[in-house]
C-alpha cells in the first residue's frame, strides 16, 4: 500500500497564513474593468501599483534596449560592482544620508520581499519578536514569519496624537516600550527588531528626522549606525516590479556578510542588473522622471480627494483599497486606496464605492 507523503508542518501552517494572497488570486480571476469591453468589470485599487509614469518609462526603455545576448550567463550573486556604485550614487543624491553611502554598504537582491525574509533570518532566531507599527504594509507579517519563524508584535498608532512628528515621540516610545515589555513578560518573546516603513504604508506619511533619531537612540538604545539597516526597492517609485530589484543598505559589515550567505536564494538576473545599473547611473534622467512624477501624483491626489469629498467618503491623508484588517488596522471600516493609476478609473471606482455606501445606509 502506497502512502501519500504530506507537506511539512510548517508548509501546512503556511497554507492558512496568507489570506491576502488568497484574496488577490481570487480577484485576478474576476472580469477586470475595461472602458469598452467590460465597463462593469472589477476595478482593483488594492495593489500598490504606480502606472502614472508608464508612458515615460516605456519611452526610456525603448530608447536604450538591452542586448539580451549579454544577459544569458550568470551574474554576480549580490549585484555587480557597477550596480552597487550606481545605487550608492542614487541614494546619496536623493536621500541625503548623514554620511555618504558606499558600494560596500549595499547588497542587491531580487526584491524587497526577499530582503525582508533575508533580514529576518539574519537578525533573529526563530520565535524572537519583531515590533512594527500599525496600520502597516499588509505583507509584513507574512514575510517575517512564514520561513524565518519570527513572532510579530503589532503596535497600534491610531490612538497616538502624532506618531510621525517629534512632538509625539515620547508617546510613541512609550507605546513601543509597553508592547515590548508585555511580549517578554506575558509571552516570553524577546523583541529583536523594530521594523518601520517610511513613508508609512498605507498612510503615506513620513516620520520626522527627529522621530527616527529618537527611535534609534531610545528603542535600539544606541546611536550606532551599525544597528540601522535599510531596504529599498525599484517597484514603487519607478514601477519596475517586474525587474525584481531591491537593496539592503547597512554599515554593519558582519550583518552584510551574514546576509550574503542567504543570497543564493535571492540571485539577481543579469538583465535586471544591467537595466537598473544604467538607469541609476543617469541621475539627471532620474531627476526629470521625479519632477514629472511628482506633478502627476499631485494631480492624481487632487482628483481622488475631490471625488472622495463629492461622495462624502471620509479619508485620512494618504498615498496608498485594502481592507483595514489586511494592513494590521485594529479599527473596522478602514481601507487602503491606491490612487497612483488612471485618475478616470479611480474616480469611477470611488463613484461605485459611494453608491454602495448609499445603498447600505438606506437599506435599499
Amino acid at each position: 500500500m502506497s502512502t501519500e507523503l504530506m507537506p511539512s508542518s510548517r508548509a501546512r501552517a503556511a497554507l492558512h497564513q496568507d489570506p491576502v494572497g488568497t484574496l488577490m488570486e481570487e480577484v485576478k480571476l474576476k472580469p477586470q474593468y475595461h472602458p469598452v469591453l467590460r465597463p462593469n468589470g472589477m476595478i482593483n485599487l488594492s495593489g500598490a501599483l504606480n502606472s502614472l509614469m508608464t508612458d515615460w518609462m516605456a519611452t526610456y526603455a525603448e530608447k536604450e534596449p538591452l542586448s539580451m545576448s549579454e544577459c544569458l550567463s550568470y551574474g554576480p550573486l549580490t549585484g555587480s560592482q557597477d550596480l552597487l556604485e550606481a545605487a550608492a550614487g542614487y541614494f546619496n543624491r536623493f536621500f541625503t544620508p548623514c554620511e555618504p553611502i558606499r558600494a560596500e554598504h549595499i547588497l542587491a537582491a531580487n526584491g524587497v520581499t526577499s530582503l525582508m525574509d533575508m533580514v529576518a533570518w539574519t537578525l533573529c532566531d526563530p520565535g524572537q519578536g519583531v515590533l512594527y507599527l500599525t496600520p502597516n504594509f499588509f505583507m509584513l507579517d507574512y514575510n517575517m514569519t512564514v520561513r524565518a519563524g519570527l513572532t510579530t508584535i503589532p503596535v497600534s498608532t491610531l490612538d497616538l496624537s502624532n506618531p510621525f512628528g517629534s512632538n509625539g515621540l515620547s508617546e510613541l516610545i512609550s507605546a513601543l516600550d509597553m508592547a515590548s515589555s508585555s511580549a517578554l513578560e506575558d509571552r516570553g518573546i524577546e523583541c529583536r527588531v523594530l521594523f518601520l516603513c517610511n513613508p508609512t504604508n498605507p498612510q503615506g506619511r513620513c516620520y520626522s528626522p527627529q522621530t527616527l533619531e529618537g527611535l534609534a537612540s531610545c528603542i535600539l538604545s544606541t546611536s550606532s549606525q551599525k544597528n540601522v539597516h535599510c531596504l529599498y526597492g525599484m517597484s514603487k517609485d519607478f514601477n519596475m516590479g517586474g525587474l525584481r530589484m531591491g537593496f539592503l543598505v547597512t554599515r554593519n559589515p558582519v550583518i552584510k556578510a551574514a546576509a550574503s550567505q542567504a543570497a543564493w536564494f535571492t540571485w539577481l538576473t543579469v538583465a535586471s542588473d544591467k537595466f537598473v545599473t544604467r538607469f541609476l547611473q543617469q541621475l539627471d534622467v532620474i531627476q526629470d522622471y521625479l519632477d514629472n512624477y511628482c506633478s502627476r501624483l499631485t494631480e492624481a491626489y487632487r482628483r481622488t480627494t475631490t471625488a472622495l469629498n463629492k461622495y462624502k467618503i471620509p479619508f485620512q491623508r494618504a498615498d496608498a483599497v485594502f481592507a483595514g484588517q489586511f494592513a494590521g488596522c485594529d479599527r473596522p471600516g478602514r481601507f487602503r486606496l491606491v490612487y497612483s493609476q488612471d485618475s478616470t478609473v479611480v474616480e469611477l471606482a470611488i463613484q461605485r464605492i459611494g453608491q454602495a455606501l448609499d445603498t447600505l445606509s438606506t437599506g435599499q
